[in-house]
């Protein structure tokens, strides 16, 4: 069924890179027929100011109900890895105090004079969250730590498949799930339709809010 298509990787305007505003993301992803519009802006654009993010709860909270349609709220963050040699990772997160955590724990460390602190442990564990590894990297085999965090990956992203060995190699690792989505990075409105790339994942029931996303992603067989 249409209502039940979901796609979990979009950017706005609040992104440097975004080309459409919020409200022309989520009227594409309806008339695509999809259930909702899952928002994931780059956390470069909140870092240094926190307070932004909030504003963009706001307006999604707002514009939600004025085309009684869902928008949820993620983000896209950058995973640096523990030693500056090693290659970093991107994922989308999803839950509003898992989000806030991890902006303040980096906004913190920006006035220390880094701008993204390099970790060993997530510090929103101990929160309500789904994350899923967008466009694997993986270079060289390695796997960052916080990797093992991800109850997915992105199998496709914008059309394009993950390279098959990165898809056994996280396949094999102890990883929170290993549930593979589709989604269509799209940066603007159009990127929800492009002929003959499938851009979308489906759910048993369409996903309304929050709650509901982090249990589909976490793999709650009654929405998967």
């Amino acid at each position: 069924m249409r209502s039940m298509r979901i796609n979990l990787h979009a950017h706005t305007t609040y992104s440097s890179d975004g080309l459409s505003r919020m409200d022309e993301m989520a009227e594409a992803a309806r008339q695509n027929g999809h259930c909702c519009l899952c928002v994931t802006d780059h956390d470069s654009a909140f870092i240094q100011n926190p307070k932004i993010f909030m504003k963009q709860l706001c307006e999604a909270e707002c514009l939600s109900k004025a085309m009684n349609f869902p928008i949820i709220v993620g983000m896209e963050i950058i995973l640096p890895p523990v030693e500056i040699t090693l290659p970093y990772e991107e994922a989308l997160l999803f839950g509003h105090s898992a989000i806030a955590k991890w902006l303040d724990f980096h906004n913190k460390g920006r006035h220390l004079g880094k701008f993204y602190q390099r970790i060993s442990f997530l510090p929103f564990q101990d929160e309500c969250y789904a994350m899923v590894l967008a466009h694997p990297r993986l270079v060289g085999g390695v796997v960052h730590q916080a990797v093992l965090s991800c109850h997915g990956y992105e199998a496709a992203n914008r059309g394009y498949r993950t390279d098959p060995e990165i898809v056994a190699l996280l396949d094999s690792l102890p990883m929170a799930g290993h549930r593979r989505f589709t989604n269509s990075d799209a940066h603007e409105c159009g990127c929800f339709s492009e002929p003959g790339r499938l851009l979308y994942n489906r759910a048993r029931k369409p996903i309304t809010n929050e709650r509901e996303l982090i249990s589909w992603i976490r793999g709650d067989k009654a929405l998967a």
